[in-house]
């Protein structure tokens, strides 16, 4: 016989309000992703997101979770909630509402309905996240001996190493388009150094030809080295008791992943400036965490070539360079104590050397000059307003006239290619020279545009950095995933072997192995199912960022946010130049975010408040 005291009516009632929350949650939920034809997952994502919204209410229902969350519901953390929640409805529906189409941006209210629905969908969602983070096992730091230390950092690189040499078996020689064939030409000699492609890449791969003779090898070294950058974020967490069979086991598989494998194996100037910004992350997370190898001038001088190699390896890479010294030069004052002048040193010497690189270098190399002007993107904007027909004046007409005729500007005016569609899509082939375009002349055309049509620059700044915000792909756009082929150049059979291999109508040869098949065909998975999503586009990666922002604040480990100023200054920069609808582009956000994401729960057990545990041992270069 039941206890009226624990009756089901009984406790229905007590718990009513939890009961109308879910429904009323379960109903929004339903809203969101089943009513309109905008909003389509595949079926896959579906089952996702139904999993996921039913943990996210449990989570926000749950009486044994409120004290953990308590401090996510103060005032502070429930502003910066709502903040991220709004963010990551705007990044997952906004395009779809308010962007879509070759148009001015246009207002809904169908759609500022959609995008309040995903912002009462997210704040659970978040909740999750931060629960899951709260309640992640973690460990105190544990004092191994030296010598298990370091029979420990070269098993895991050797099984880091052994996964990225197995995918390169497969893909060898790697990928190698258009770039990277006129880079490997420029390395070689046969043509002249230009800057159009950062040089300091170009003399990387002069050097490692030169040593060992084959351009696949630059494939090899390059994923070698991202073996040993991740084996030293692994080994934070081999610090803090976490088994070495898990790291190797974690870090393979982390490896293997297609999205890792196909970029790491494309030899793309994109990559070893990735590797200059995760080595960046790990020497900034070394000195926020305390470690005594910071007081030495050697991190210094390591600190100071992260950043010239930052700064040289693309030409946008002066931002996230520039970044890191302001860094610097704040904590010389903030916290002298802790950075001496060590730091100041180190933003000094990296600008040192790019004054030296950019002057005596080039003029020793005799580089010929890049004829883009930097202020292309903003040219580009402006050509929007003449694709849409608004009228500007007619110094701006005049200017546009000396790249080319306005006809042209209207025409090859395409939101997601940038100057491409200019430069090299146009029917008569004429030439799409801006350099002539000083900065007065750019920054005036520029600011009349946005002072009358201000919609139209900033959509086509959102539609030009799409691939980074946005989590899903749009139906009029395309994502680049990877370049695992060998484009077709004039005598490129003397440098790779094509014997056997014919090229497609592109003018491309492609490894025609099972397994190099097998890797190539996750590249052509559904767009916007959950696997493209995860593996293909950053935007969900930017939410995790967001996220654990919040949770950082919230446990005293904003110390943290120093190590990730290298990806915030590169997006930053993306911000202002992002065209190109290229998943190589925007990898870094991918990749940091996940090493802050490891690192965060491998800290957090012994991190005290304004106070992180000082490191005795561990990091290096």
């Amino acid at each position: 016989m039941l206890n009226k005291t624990n009756s089901p009516a009984r406790l229905l009632w007590e718990n009513k309000w939890k009961l109308i929350l879910f429904c009323l949650y379960g109903a929004n939920t339903w809203f969101l992703f089943k009513t309109s034809s905008l909003i389509c997952p595949t079926r896959g994502t579906k089952l996702v997101l139904l999993v996921l919204s039913v943990a996210a209410i449990v989570c926000a229902l749950s009486e044994k979770a409120r004290p953990v969350m308590a401090k996510y519901k103060t005032s502070s953390g429930a502003a910066l909630t709502l903040l991220i929640s709004v963010y990551a409805s705007l990044a997952s529906f906004a395009q779809r509402f308010f962007l879509n189409g070759n148009t001015r941006a246009h207002f809904s209210a169908e759609g500022a309905a959609y995008c309040i629905s995903g912002v009462i969908w997210f704040v659970p969602v978040i909740w999750l996240l931060l629960l899951l983070l709260e309640k992640a096992p973690s460990h105190e730091r544990m004092q191994r001996p030296k010598s298990d230390r370091t029979r420990a950092f070269w098993l895991l690189f050797a099984v880091l190493a052994a996964c990225q040499m197995a995918v390169l078996a497969v893909l060898w020689p790697g990928g190698f388009p258009t770039d990277s064939i006129t880079q490997l030409y420029q390395a070689v000699g046969i043509d002249g150094l230009n800057d159009w492609h950062p040089v300091l890449d170009t003399l990387f791969i002069r050097f490692v030809m030169a040593v060992f003779h084959t351009p696949g090898m630059l494939a090899a070294v390059q994923m070698l080295l991202f073996a040993l950058i991740c084996t030293l974020f692994l080994m934070i967490g081999y610090d803090r008791g976490l088994p070495l069979w898990a790291l190797c086991v974690f870090g393979g598989f982390f490896q293997l992943l297609p999205n890792q494998a196909l970029s790491w194996s494309n030899v793309l100037k994109d990559f070893p400036f990735t590797l200059a910004l995760l080595w960046g992350t790990y020497l900034l997370l070394l000195l926020a965490m305390g470690n005594k190898w910071c007081k030495k001038i050697s991190f210094a001088v390591c600190l100071g070539l992260d950043m010239f190699l930052i700064a040289g390896l693309r030409h946008n890479g002066i931002v996230p360079a520039a970044a890191m010294g302001l860094l610097c030069v704040i904590l010389t004052f903030r916290r002298f104590p802790l950075v001496r002048l060590r730091a100041l040193f180190a933003a000094v010497l990296a600008a040192g050397c790019f004054a030296v690189y950019r002057g005596p270098v080039f003029r020793l190399l005799n580089v010929a000059p890049n004829t883009v002007s930097s202020y292309t993107t903003m040219l580009c904007a402006v050509g929007s307003c003449v694709n849409k027909a608004l009228p500007l004046s007619d110094e701006t007409y005049a200017s546009l006239e000396t790249v080319i005729p306005l006809s042209d500007w209207k025409e090859y005016y395409n939101r997601y290619q940038g100057h491409d569609e200019y430069q090299f899509g146009r029917s008569d082939g004429g030439s799409f020279d801006t350099s002539q375009i000083n900065a007065k002349k750019a920054f005036s055309m520029y600011f009349e545009a946005l002072g009358k049509y201000p919609d139209v620059i900033l959509k086509d700044r959102l539609d030009g950095m799409d691939i980074m915000w946005n989590v899903s792909q749009p139906e009029d756009s395309f994502n680049a995933r990877s370049f695992d082929l060998i484009h077709a150049y004039a005598d490129v059979g003397h440098y790779f072997d094509v014997s056997n291999m014919e090229p497609d109508e592109w003018g491309e040869y492609r490894k025609t192995e099972p397994l190099a098949r097998w890797y190539h065909s996750t590249t052509q998975i559904n767009t916007n199912s959950g696997l493209d999503i995860v593996l293909w586009r950053s935007g969900c990666y930017l939410i995790v960022l967001w996220t654990l922002f919040l949770f950082w604040r919230k446990n005293g480990m904003r110390r943290l946010l120093w190590a990730a100023v290298p990806m915030l200054g590169n997006i930053a920069g993306s911000v202002l130049v992002l065209y190109h609808q290229s998943f190589r582009y925007v990898y870094f956000i991918q990749v940091v975010t996940l090493a802050l994401l490891f690192v965060t729960l491998a800290l957090k057990s012994g991190w005290k408040k304004k106070k992180p545990p000082l490191e005795e041992d561990g990091g290096g270069a």
